[in-house]
């Protein structure tokens, strides 16, 4: 009898365990999927958008001086030959 009872209990405080997990999960996604936690976040990414460009095109500048001055050296190379 004292096995049920304790598997009984053990049973009952995982159960509990679960579904206050599992609560708290549900607010967390309900607050970030909920109207203000998409409005953040899309201003956020909103904000973080024109440091990205400013990024890719300074990168895009540096490969293609890159290239130009490669391209310029292949050339100086085939002239002399």
């Amino acid at each position: 009898m004292l096995r049920r009872v304790r598997w009984l209990g053990a049973g009952v405080a995982v159960g509990v365990a679960t579904s206050v997990w599992t609560q708290r999960k549900a607010k967390v996604m309900a607050a970030r999927y909920g109207p203000a936690g998409l409005a953040s976040t899309a201003l956020d990414r909103a904000r973080g958008w024109p440091g990205e460009v400013r990024a890719a095109v300074a990168e895009g500048r540096a490969t293609m001086r890159q290239r130009e001055a490669q391209l310029r050296q292949d050339l100086e190379r085939s002239s002399k030959s």
